[in-house]
C-alpha cells in the first residue's frame, strides 16, 4: 500500500462520554466447524486485511489458532491492503493454546475510521509450532478483506483464504484529518518516555503550528498553540510527568497539515 495514504483518525473529545466505553464487535470471520492452517515458521509472516465499520479506537484483535503452542510472536498494524503500508503499531504478544481451537485476544490501542482498509500482520517468534499454527478458512468467506503471507519479502494476497479473527473498536464521536505524508518528520525522544520527553519537527515554509495531546480513548491531555514557526527544525520540550502510564498520540498541525506521533508513558 502506498505510503501516501491519508486517513482520517477519530478522537473523541468529549471526554465524559468516552471515558470506559465498552468495545463494540466491529468485523469478524469467525472460527468454523472446521478450518485450514496458515503457516507460521520462522520467516512466514500472515495476516489479514479488514476494512473498519466503526471509527474510533481498535483496542482488540483475536486471532484464532490451534495445535500445541506457548510461544510468542509480534503483532503489526497497518494502513491499508497488505504488510507495505504505513505501520500504525507494533505490539509484542503471547500465544498459548492446549491444542483445540483458540482464540487469543491481542490488546491495541489504534485509531482508525470507518470505511478504511487495515491490515494486521502476525509475525512468528520463538516456541511457535512446527509447521502450522494459524486457523483459516477456504473459500475466504470475509467480504471486507483478504489473507495476506509473505515469505521474506514476497508478499502474496490471497482471494481464496481468510483468517479467523475478531476486531473490537471504541467508537469516536469526532474525527480530525491525519496525514501520514511525513511533511513535518515529527520524532520524539525518549520513547518510552517517563517525564521530559524532546518533541521534533521541521516546517517546510513559515507557518503556524498548534501541538495536541490525545490518550488512546480520544480525550484532549494538552493543546499548545504557537502563533508561528520559520523555516526549518524545531524542538519543543512536553512535559508528560503527570501523565498515567500508557500510549498518548501527539499531534502536530503546521503547513496545511496534521501529523502524529505516538508516545508510550512508562512509571
Amino acid at each position: 500500500m502506498n505510503r501516501y495514504y491519508i486517513i482520517w483518525i477519530a478522537f473523541n473529545l468529549v471526554s465524559s462520554s468516552i471515558v470506559g466505553a465498552q468495545p463494540i464487535l466491529d468485523q469478524s470471520q469467525p472460527i468454523g466447524i472446521w478450518g485450514l492452517s496458515a503457516r507460521i515458521l520462522p520467516g512466514y509472516f500472515v495476516g489479514q486485511s479488514f476494512t473498519a465499520g466503526i471509527s474510533g479506537t481498535l483496542v482488540e484483535i483475536d486471532m484464532a489458532f490451534f495445535n500445541p503452542i506457548n510461544g510468542v510472536g509480534i503483532l503489526n498494524i497497518h494502513a491499508g491492503e497488505g504488510f507495505a503500508g504505513t505501520l500504525l503499531q507494533t505490539l509484542n504478544v503471547k500465544v498459548v493454546c492446549l491444542g483445540n481451537d483458540t482464540l487469543m485476544q491481542f490488546m491495541t490501542s489504534t485509531p482508525i475510521i470507518a470505511g478504511q482498509v487495515y491490515t494486521f500482520e502476525f509475525i512468528p517468534g520463538a516456541g511457535m509450532p512446527d509447521p502450522y499454527g494459524v486457523r483459516e478458512q477456504s473459500p475466504g468467506p470475509y467480504p471486507r478483506g483478504k489473507e495476506i503471507q509473505a515469505i521474506g519479502f514476497i508478499e502474496q494476497i490471497s482471494d481464496e483464504f481468510d483468517l479467523e479473527f475478531l476486531t473490537f473498536v471504541v467508537p469516536s464521536l469526532f474525527t480530525q484529518p491525519i496525514s501520514y505524508l511525513n511533511i513535518l518528520n515529527i520524532s520524539t525522544y525518549p520513547n518510552p518516555a517517563t517525564n521530559i520527553i524532546t518533541l521534533g519537527y521541521d516546517l517546510p515554509k513559515a507557518s503556524s503550528v498548534g501541538i495536541t495531546i490525545y490518550n488512546v480513548t480520544g480525550v484532549r491531555m494538552q493543546e499548545i498553540q504557537r502563533v508561528q514557526g520559520e523555516i526549518g527544525h524545531h524542538e519543543e520540550l512536553l512535559d508528560l510527568g503527570g501523565y498515567s502510564e500508557g500510549t498518548y498520540f501527539i499531534n502536530v498541525s503546521a503547513c496545511g497539515t496534521t501529523e502524529r506521533q505516538m508516545v508510550q508513558v512508562v512509571r
